[in-house]
């Protein structure tokens, strides 16, 4: 579900961003600017908070798959590096010792 809001955020971030853009590109701009300028700083801090929980839940679902947390780095090989990322993200969950960290009540 955290994942789900974080996409929808951002998501939408850099959609509002290019339609601002756009739209005061038609206005002539003016004193306008400051405000795209201010929104577009926010989107670079939302990214900027998001990136360590997103490592955190991307090392997570790589344990429950059984991968080993450090393939978290094949999606900085090129080109085929990102496909692999999302093939491993997609895996079903394994019963392995990796998850077996909290005690089932």
């Amino acid at each position: 579900m955290a994942w789900l809001i974080y996409m929808a955020i951002g998501l939408v971030l850099p959609l509002l961003s290019l339609m601002f853009a756009y739209a005061f590109a038609l206005g002539g701009g003016g004193g306008r600017v400051g405000f795209l300028s201010m929104f577009t700083l926010f989107a670079v801090l939302w990214n900027i908070a998001i990136l360590i929980p997103s490592i955190a839940i991307t090392v997570r679902r790589l344990r429950d798959a059984g991968i080993h947390w450090a393939f978290i780095f094949i999606a900085l090989v090129p080109c085929i590096g990102l496909v692999a990322h999302i093939i491993m993200l997609c895996m079903p969950s394994k019963d392995t010792e990796l998850n077996r960290d909290v005690p089932v009540v």
